[in-house]
């Protein structure tokens, strides 16, 4: 095939279509309607002999061929983009939307999202939600990355880009002045931490210790721990304020670590800034901390 063949129209509809992940929503964006954009990319493909979208339910996902023409398009367009800002004396403001499951905003030091605040020409919205929507918004478009400590099965085989960012230790802590425990708060169930408290239990025997309860709410566990005398487990970094001001007691750091992963999918047009804020998260140091 010649390049006099490739009709660049077509390419740039479908460049919208992969940024967007719908016809829909790119028609909306190009102020065209769903059939013109459609027959764009209908014409892309029989150009280029090869299917670039598959259906999957109610939205569309680039197929291999299609990831491959994306990643070429992206690098085009935003190129286009660059020589436009430099003659016209504008600079994008662009907006990346972060979300983060709730369990993750409990399993990191208060800080851990610093970095990813004030990077130039960038405003970072970041949301706080349940890890199971993450997916869903995501496919929504409601969010560009969203991180969290279970990434969705099969992420990758369903197009995701997936990205481990840390980990923290599990740790079984007491309150300060608490030498045996009356009892043992659990973890939520089908968690991580839970698993992990399961584990502890059985290694040290303890099925005759009096279980007060589930919670996956870490504020109100660490909160009985320092007043029900009661043995809780939490993320060690979302807890180091409180180790370090012997508020709390490390009773064991446990074998286990929660896993904090960003997911995202690559035709989104916030790409180059997603792997930045990524690689600012990663330089955030997650240390152990010392014996209370």
């Amino acid at each position: 095939m010649s390049l006099e063949r490739l009709n660049f129209n077509h390419l740039f509809y479908f460049h919208i279509v992969a940024e967007e992940g719908s016809i829909a929503r790119a028609a909306e964006r190009l102020r065209i309607t769903k059939p013109t954009v459609s027959e764009q990319v209908k014409q892309l493909e029989s150009t280029l002999g090869v299917k670039l979208f598959a259906r999957r339910g109610n939205r569309l996902e680039l197929t291999q061929e299609g990831r491959t023409t994306f990643s070429v398009s992206r690098r085009m367009f935003s190129a286009a983009s660059a020589l436009v800002e430099q003659y016209s004396g504008q600079t994008e403001h662009a907006v990346l939307r972060v979300g983060v499951a709730n369990s993750v905003s409990r399993a990191v030091a208060a800080d851990y999202f610093r970095p990813i605040f004030g990077v130039g020409g960038l405003r970072t919205v970041l949301r706080v939600q349940p890890g199971e929507d993450l997916e869903a918004a995501i496919q929504r478009g409601d969010v560009d990355v969203a991180i969290t400590d279970q990434l969705p099965l099969g992420a990758t085989e369903r197009g995701f880009v997936t990205d481990p960012l840390t980990t923290t230790q599990v740790v079984a802590v007491v309150g300060a002045g608490v030498e045996h425990p009356q009892g043992v708060l659990l973890p939520a169930r089908d968690t991580a931490l839970r698993r992990a408290a399961d584990d502890y239990i059985l290694r040290h025997e303890l099925h005759e210790l009096n279980i007060l309860g589930e919670t996956d709410d870490i504020p109100a566990s660490l909160a009985l721990a320092k007043d029900a005398e009661c043995l809780v487990f939490a993320p060690e970094a979302g807890i180091r304020h409180e180790l370090a001001a012997r508020q709390l007691k490390l009773v064991e750091e446990l074998p286990n670590v929660i896993s904090v992963d960003a997911f995202y999918w690559e035709r989104t047009s916030l790409n180059e800034r997603i792997l930045h804020a990524l690689a600012l998260l990663k330089r955030t140091p997650v240390q152990l901390s010392e014996s209370a």
